[in-house]
């Protein structure tokens, strides 16, 4: 059986990212939270603010806190 390819069609194959709701903290053993952060940044020469959004993880009994490792 012979299949001919098309170029029309574009399929995108993507796994959902599943990441637990709460994580042990390594320095109390506290529970963890993620957190979305916003931070703005202005540069000059530019009028408007660009916003940059990334995920932490935060304790909130000892205010200890990291990056959320993203998955490729």
């Amino acid at each position: 059986m012979l299949v001919k390819a098309t170029h029309h069609a574009k399929v995108c194959y993507s796994q959902p990212r599943i990441m637990p709701a709460t994580k042990d903290c390594p320095l109390c053993g506290g529970t963890m939270r993620p957190r979305d952060v916003k931070s703005v940044v202005h540069l000059p020469g530019n009028p408007s603010a660009t916003t940059r959004v990334s995920r932490e993880w935060v304790c909130p009994d000892c205010d200890y806190f990291e990056e959320v490792e993203e998955e490729s």
